[in-house]
C-alpha cells in the first residue's frame, strides 16, 4: 500500500497566482514546501512569463492546447523548468489540465537538524545505510551527508530526529 494516496475527488479548486488559473494542491511537503498540483488554466488566458526563484518545475499536460513561444502542445507534453529560470509566456488555447510539481530546494542551513548520539565503535560500520546499535539498542537510517567530518562517517553508531 502506497504511504500517501490523494484524490481528486477529495479536494477542491482554489484561485491560482494568475487570473484564469485555478489549483488543486494534491500534495505538500512538510519540511521542502514542495507542492503536487494540477493546474487548470481557463480558454484563452495568458500567464506572463515568470521565473520561479526556489523552485524547480516540472508540468505534465494532462488535456488541452497550450502554446509556448508559437508552438503549440497537447496532451502528454512534459514541460521543465529549473529555479530561476524565466519561461513564458503560457497561452491556453482551450482549457488545460497539468499535473505540475513544484520541488521546492533546501539550502544546507535550512535542513532539519539532526542529534547524533556518541555511540563509537572500535571498528568502522558496514556500508550499509540501515544501522542497529547493540549497545544503544535502537535502530535508525543513517543519512551520512549529515555527517560534518569525514572520521565520523561509519563511526556514528546511530542518529535520531529532534
Amino acid at each position: 500500500m502506497f504511504p500517501y494516496v490523494a484524490l481528486s475527488k477529495d479536494k477542491a479548486w482554489q484561485p491560482g497566482p494568475y487570473e484564469g488559473v485555478e489549483l488543486m494542491i494534491l500534495h505538500k511537503h512538510e519540511i521542502t514546501g514542495g507542492v503536487v498540483v494540477l493546474r487548470k488554466f481557463k480558454p484563452r488566458h495568458t500567464i506572463p512569463a515568470h521565473t520561479h526563484p526556489n523552485a524547480n518545475e516540472w508540468a505534465y499536460v494532462l488535456s488541452g492546447e497550450w502554446d509556448e513561444s508559437g508552438v503549440t502542445y497537447t496532451t502528454g507534453a512534459l514541460f521543465f523548468a529549473p529555479k530561476g529560470v524565466r519561461h513564458g509566456p503560457h497561452v491556453a488555447r482551450t482549457e488545460v489540465i497539468s499535473l505540475t510539481i513544484f520541488g521546492y530546494l533546501i539550502r544546507r542551513d535550512q535542513r532539519p537538524r539532526l542529534q547524533v548520539s556518541r555511540c563509537w565503535r572500535a571498528k568502522p560500520l558496514s556500508s550499509s545505510a540501515l544501522l542497529r546499535s547493540r549497545r544503544c539498542g535502537r535502530r535508525r537510517l543513517l543519512d551520512f551527508h549529515h555527517l560534518k567530518r569525514p572520521e565520523q562517517r561509519g563511526q556514528i553508531d546511530h542518529v535520531i530526529r529532534r
